[in-house]
């Protein structure tokens, strides 16, 4: 268990305590899974072009992500 910390790129932090965190590599990049334990899951995708938050879908399209701590 580990504390997780996803910042954007316009400042919004999301801080997730007791996170478990999944990677998985693929062709065109990674793709991680952070989940606390509940209902709450966060996907994000680092490729080429940086990172990218896809599920929970905020802004009703892939947020860019400036830092991520796992």
């Amino acid at each position: 268990m580990a504390k997780a910390i996803i910042e954007m790129n316009h400042g919004l932090k999301i801080a997730i305590p007791n996170a478990r965190v999944y990677k998985e590599t693929g062709i065109h990049g990674e793709t991680i899974i952070i989940s606390d334990g509940s209902n709450n899951n966060f996907v994000l995708f680092k490729g080429i072009r940086g990172c990218f938050l896809k599920s929970p879908r905020l802004f009703r399209k892939a947020v860019p992500v400036k830092f991520i701590l796992a």
